[in-house]
């Protein structure tokens, strides 16, 4: 749960800066096996980013918040640009 801490704290800010949209995150842990055979987890903690069947991004391991953040960032201001 420590290496996951940073992953919830990124979620956190990305979620407040983002107020007016709704953000969708689930938290899978160990036993949900189906959940981790399909989606090919290896790694934990890993965050995954996933709208319907479209996998966005997958950050896998120790990252630091900034590092998360940035990614996180970077998909979704993509995402806002026409």
């Amino acid at each position: 749960m420590q290496d996951e801490h940073t992953y919830y704290d990124a979620f956190l800010t990305l979620q407040q800066h983002f107020e007016d949209e709704m953000l969708s995150f689930i938290i899978v842990d160990l036993n949900e096996r189906d959940v981790i055979k399909y989606f090919e987890i290896n790694e934990f903690p890993t965050m995954i980013v996933v709208t319907g069947e479209n996998e966005h991004l997958r950050m896998e391991g120790v990252l630091t918040e900034e590092e998360i953040l940035q990614e996180l960032f970077d998909l979704f201001l993509e995402e806002e640009t026409p």
